[in-house]
């Protein structure tokens, strides 16, 4: 993921006719400008920018847009102040706004979902760490864990599940794992013929 670190995948945000590398790069750095007004933007902190996947007629979504930062410390910046907002806005339109992450880093985080759900129900506070890494706090202590067969023995030992549950989440995470490999394996052989599915903001059609 080190190569994704300094980057943002923005969804939503409206796809022009006379769109251009040098006017999306002006539109991102008025948009980031806008959201850390006391943080100078500049052209030189985007590296890269492009849209995901090829241009198609007819298509009604906007592609998502990935932009790599010069700067890691500005880009958390931005993920920081936009997790606090209940709606981002960019040209007029509602987005959404997300760290570019590897495939590996995304299926960890898929297996790590059912975790991530159980803390959610019993409203424990959580994070992801770089690259691979979540941090949750309960009964006044952090704690911080690799794996999603680590976290459900911790959960256990702090009394939120039992060994049953734990069994049982671990048979989901398992049964939920072969649909995301056959997923990934899609998403590989369309990426190799050029297309895109769904599940990375394009729609495909073959």
């Amino acid at each position: 993921d080190h190569q994704h670190r300094s980057n943002l995948c923005i969804r939503g945000y409206l796809e022009k006719s006379e769109e251009n590398e040098a006017k999306l790069i002006q539109a991102v750095l008025d948009w980031a400008t806008s959201i850390l007004p006391d943080v100078p933007f500049t052209r030189y902190d985007i590296d890269a920018i492009h849209r995901v996947g090829p241009k198609r007629l007819g298509r009604k979504l906007p592609r998502d847009i990935v932009v790599q930062l010069w700067s890691y410390a500005k880009k958390e910046q931005l993920m920081r102040k936009l997790r606090n907002m209940s709606s981002v806005m960019f040209g007029g339109h509602q987005i959404q706004v997300f760290p570019d992450l590897c495939n590996e880093t995304l299926q960890w985080r898929r297996e790590m979902h059912q975790v991530c759900q159980i803390l959610k129900k019993n409203n424990i506070n959580y994070s992801w760490g770089y690259p691979v890494l979540l941090r949750f706090s309960y009964g006044g202590r952090f704690y911080r864990v690799e794996t999603n067969e680590e976290a459900l023995e911790k959960l256990r030992e702090l009394g939120i599940i039992n060994k049953e549950e734990a069994m049982e989440q671990i048979h989901k995470m398992n049964e939920m794992l072969k649909f995301s490999r056959k997923e990934i394996e899609k998403e590989e052989d369309l990426q190799e013929k050029g297309k895109l599915d769904e599940a990375t903001g394009v729609t495909s059609s073959l």
